[in-house]
């Protein structure tokens, strides 16, 4: 038991604690269950999950300064919809140059 502890992942089931990428927690070593074909390791959606926030927050961060200054200069429907603007475009800016790094080659 104490070999399988250390030489996998820590959860104490036996299943899926390699490390590898095959099967998870839970017993499902098939992969396919949610779609993903068994392609993409934990680190991977770890990654994808980190990328998809820091997309958020830096888009958020963006849009309240846009929308400060767009505000300061013009109104507040100005403000608003250039913020909003600039918000949506950093994250579709980030989730696409993560999309082509992801796309590079692993």
């Amino acid at each position: 038991m104490d070999k399988d502890l250390s030489a996998g992942t820590g959860t104490g089931t036996g299943t899926g604690g390699r490390g590898d990428g095959r099967g998870d927690s839970r017993g499902d070593s098939r992969g396919d269950s949610r779609g993903d074909k068994g392609r993409e390791s934990r680190w991977e959606k770890d990654t994808m999950t980190v990328e998809i926030a820091f997309a958020l927050v830096t888009g958020a961060a963006l849009a309240v300064l846009v929308f400060a200054a767009a505000t300061a200069l013009f109104d507040a429907k100005t403000g608003a919809i250039a913020g909003a603007v600039a918000g949506v475009w950093r994250v579709v800016r980030v989730l696409r140059r993560f999309d082509r790094w992801r796309g590079l080659g692993r």
